[in-house]
């Protein structure tokens, strides 16, 4: 019943058309590498209007490159939909973590 209720924040149908994917169970990690607060906001923002979890932020060292990486096999649609939010396309599958995305916020974002 609440999944009926509040299903529809969480879930879309894909561009193609096949199943709703899940974004609340998404679990997304934002490093923050561009030492600018307002882009960890702004990002962290977007993607919880759009029904993902981010249930971890910090900082690590600068980088000039935005960076996902897909840490426990997301599928396509949530991989694309993420990229779009992010604005960048450099993904990359990774070591299996305590999240699902690990995004990396570089000064190219």
């Amino acid at each position: 019943v609440l999944q009926e209720l509040f299903g529809e924040e969480s879930q879309s149908q894909t561009e193609d058309g096949n199943a709703d994917i899940d974004r609340a169970n998404v679990e997304i990690e934002i490093l923050n590498g561009s030492g600018e607060n307002e882009k960890l906001t702004e990002l962290i923002g977007n993607l919880e209007e759009k029904g993902y979890s981010v249930t971890k932020t910090g900082n690590t060292s600068n980088t000039n490159t935005t960076t996902i990486i897909n840490r426990s096999g997301v599928n396509e649609a949530i991989q694309s939909e993420i990229k779009e939010i992010v604005g960048k396309d450099n993904l990359v599958e990774g070591e299996e973590g305590t999240v699902d995305i690990t995004i990396i916020l570089g000064n190219d974002n």
